[in-house]
Order: structure tokens, then C-alpha cells, then sequence
């Protein structure tokens, strides 16, 4: 199946009988801290137009090689692609790849949990922690709803600086009970 009619059968799943847009859009994701031992739980969400990522791509590959896929706890601890690196050239390694970022017109919304914080802020709140949920979970939520409230906002830019009275997501508003 095509890539635009598979958008267009998901559409059509959502919507069903009814009129209506959907809009498909490709987020690249991420979550880090989900074994045992993390201090802390991250989830990132990175997006851009099909131009932007072909060309980011290609030089994030070129600046890259020769690893092949960039695993940022192997690069720090040298282990695996990086086991033969020296530290300073590592270093180099990494202080080639991090122009490529602002070089391109690429869009990201980061959310993060430092776990033992939580934890003892949410000691004495069993409900507040009951609600919040699993911060893994709580993370991706937020990096959704960032970057749905970004795209809201026509954000295809991360150089892009927010609009005046944009600084934040908008409160989801309570919906009003409906009588039947």
C-alpha cells in the first residue's frame, strides 16, 4: 500500500461516515531511562518536512561514519561502534555531529522526569501520584501534546523562536457536561 493511501485509510478509520480532515504527520520518537537503574526518564519527539529530512539525513550519515546508528549512552561510555575511539576523538566525533542540528530546519519537543525527585515530591501526594501515572507514560504525553500544540502553531522551524503570548501549550479547557 502507497504511503498517501495508507494516510488516507487511517483518515478514513477515525473519521468513519463522517466528514472531516486528518491530518497524518511523521514523528521520529525516543525515550531514554526506562531500565531500572535510571536516574531519570526521557522522551523526545523530532520532526521536519520530507525535504529537511532527506537532506539532514544525508549529512548526519556523512558526519556519522562510520557508525551506523547513534546510540547516545554507547558514544558516551565507548562501548560497541564506539569501543575504539579515544575520548578526544569521540569528542570531535560528537562536536562534528551537533552543527548539523541548527544547520537544518528541524522541529523537537523534549520532556523529562528526574525520577528520585519525583518520587519524594509525590511521597506524601498517593493520589496526585495515582493521576499523574507512570512518568515514562507522562513523558510521552507531554511530548505529544507539545508537539501537537506546536504544529498547531504551523512550527516546522526549530530556530524558530515562539510567538509572543505562545510561550506554552494552552490548558485543555473542561469539556461542559452534555444533557441528554
Amino acid at each position: 500500500m502507497r504511503g498517501d493511501q495508507s494516510a488516507y485509510e487511517v483518515g478514513r478509520s477515525f473519521l468513519g461516515h463522517q466528514r472531516g480532515i486528518v491530518a497524518v504527520i511523521e514523528v521520529f520518537m525516543d525515550e531514554s531511562g526506562i531500565h531500572d537503574e535510571a536516574p531519570a526518564v526521557t522522551s523526545s519527539a523530532v520532526w521536519a518536512r520530507p525535504s529537511v529530512w532527506r537532506k539532514w539525513t544525508a549529512d548526519w550519515q556523512k558526519a556519522l561514519h562510520p557508525i551506523s546508528i547513534f546510540h547516545a549512552s554507547e558514544c558516551h561510555g565507548r562501548k560497541r561502534e564506539w569501543k575504539n575511539f579515544t575520548r578526544p576523538e569521540r569528542d570531535e566525533k560528537v562536536l562534528r555531529l551537533l552543527p548539523l542540528f541548527p544547520k537544518h530546519k528541524l522541529c523537537g519537543r523534549f520532556a523529562g522526569v528526574h525520577l528520585d525527585a519525583f518520587m519524594q515530591c509525590m511521597r506524601d501526594e498517593p493520589v496526585s501520584l495515582k493521576e499523574f501515572g507512570d512518568p515514562y507514560f507522562a513523558c510521552i504525553h507531554w511530548a505529544f501534546r507539545r508537539v501537537s500544540w506546536s504544529l498547531s502553531l504551523g512550527d516546522f522551524d526549530m530556530k524558530k523562536k515562539p510567538q509572543k503570548g505562545h510561550s506554552k501549550p494552552p490548558t485543555p479547557k473542561t469539556p461542559k457536561p452534555v444533557e441528554m
